[in-house]
């Protein structure tokens, strides 16, 4: 069954739901939403320039965790 079949012209309702008819054909047979075909994936594009500050970080966020300081106390009195 086309998505023309199912939904009696299914161009004309994919350009209403701002897509496009192969695209809402795709979720049509798939049975499912956007959300449900996305694949995740866990490489990096970039090099995390942040990596070893974060290293220093990590440390000192959690002393002043555990004193149950706020990153807003941190910001008001200069603590940082």
């Amino acid at each position: 069954m086309t998505i023309d079949q199912r939904t009696g012209g299914g161009s004309d309702a994919a350009l209403k739901a701002g897509m496009h008819r192969e695209t809402a054909a795709r979720y049509l047979e798939a049975q499912a939403g956007p959300q449900q075909l996305k694949t995740p994936h866990h490489w990096r594009t970039r090099q995390d320039r942040l990596e070893a500050l974060w290293l220093q970080a990590k440390p000192w966020l959690k002393y002043h965790a555990a004193c149950h300081c706020t990153v807003e106390r941190l910001l008001s009195e200069n603590l940082y």
